[in-house]
């Protein structure tokens, strides 16, 4: 894959560079000159990594499907679990092979935990909603509730979480 030969060539030169932490390779398109797909490259024994491909923020595919997303899962969320709120926390991850599926990754925090200066802190943080679509066709094909207890799992494992039902998807994203 050219990316991976990208990164070997940038790995190559990595000392020369003089660049030591994690960057971020943006992806334009006539379509999207702002961006299309992000990719972090994280740095392991000083060597740069190719992680998660992300749909940029500013993809202008995305800003339509956007709101029927954000539509669909107020709906959702009103409906089967009203204690739930959209956090503003959001990652689209983005099929390699395709560049069309996708999946919205979206951080729901509990209406009912107030913290406040009088009582132990609580990580509000406990919902994970994921949105499946095609970033072609604009069609949403699935919305499922991932996880209601996310505040009691490490980053880590819900990273793996997250991971394993996106690609059980058809969305490979690493």
């Amino acid at each position: 894959m050219l990316l991976d030969k990208f990164v070997n060539r940038l790995n190559y030169f990595y000392e020369d560079l003089g660049l030591y932490s994690d960057i971020t390779l943006i992806i334009k398109t006539p379509d999207n000159p702002e961006g299309f797909i992000e990719i972090p490259l994280e740095v392991y024994n000083s060597k740069w990594t190719l992680t998660a491909y992300l749909l940029s923020n500013n993809a202008t595919n995305f800003k339509v499907i956007e709101k029927r997303i954000t539509s669909d899962m107020i709906n959702y969320l009103e409906q089967s679990h009203p204690d739930f709120e959209i956090y503003d926390s959001r990652k689209i991850f983005i099929d390699k092979t395709s560049l069309s599926r996708a999946a919205s990754i979206q951080y729901l925090s509990d209406k009912n935990i107030k913290n406040d200066r009088t009582k132990k802190w609580q990580n509000p943080l406990k919902g994970v909603y994921v949105t499946y679509f095609d970033l072609e066709t604009s069609h949403i094909y699935k919305g499922e509730l991932l996880s209601k207890t996310n505040d009691k799992t490490t980053y880590d494992e819900a990273l793996n979480q997250i991971k394993k039902a996106i690609q059980a998807e058809g969305v490979l994203a690493w």
